[in-house]
């Protein structure tokens, strides 16, 4: 166990410094960009498959999702790594989320 833990942290290291100064695009075509990129398609996936059922839930996923980007906009500009590739996929999912009617 504790060797996996130590690959583990020594393949983030290189992946942080594979990275360093990369945009988001760069990272989506890292292999854990894309295998991120696919988990978070399967929750869509499987979000939009039952998105009728209950409101509820999905003013909740609106709510986390908004904070989310507010966050990490955040974050972004702090280090200084927000670009306008980056501001154009948040402003778009905010629009699609603020612009969506609820049923």
């Amino acid at each position: 166990m504790v060797v996996s833990q130590k690959k583990a942290v020594k393949a983030k290291k290189k992946l942080k410094k594979d990275l360093q100064g990369a945009t988001l695009f760069d990272f989506l075509t890292t292999p854990e960009g894309r295998e991120f990129g696919k988990h978070c398609l399967e929750h869509i996936t499987q979000y939009l498959s039952n998105a009728g059922q209950n409101q509820r839930t999905e003013l909740w996923v609106r709510a986390i999702v908004i904070l989310a980007i507010i966050i990490v906009v955040a974050l972004l500009t702090y280090y200084g790594k927000f670009d306008s590739s980056t501001g154009v996929l948040m402003g778009t999912l905010v629009g699609y989320i603020f612009g969506k009617k609820p049923e």
